[in-house]
């Protein structure tokens, strides 16, 4: 948990590529555990990265029902990132997000 706050801060302060390195420390002991895969997609993101952000999130989806909830808000994070608001409105409107 503490490696995993670790990465979020370092993304909290802009340190994205430090933040997917501890991200995927933490990964290595627990691939399946959706707080840090959230944290690793955060990374890519901040370093413009989207295409592995949003790999990331799609790869949250089977873990849970907070994997597919996290994976949803993820998804429409990064559509609206991109300015495809419709698609952002669409992914939240499936259902997959905790509300």
């Amino acid at each position: 948990m503490q490696r995993t706050n670790l990465a979020l801060y370092e993304a909290y302060a802009g340190n994205f590529q430090k933040a997917v390195r501890e991200a995927q420390e933490v990964l290595k002991r627990n691939p399946k555990s959706v707080s840090p895969l959230g944290v690793l997609a955060l990374g890519y993101l901040g370093d413009g990265k989207t295409a592995e952000a949003m790999a990331v999130y799609e790869k949250m989806r089977p873990l849970s029902a907070r994997g597919a909830s996290s994976s949803a808000t993820g998804l429409a994070d990064v559509a609206m990132w991109e300015g495809r608001l419709k698609d952002a409105h669409e992914i939240f409107g499936q259902g997959y997000c905790e509300r």
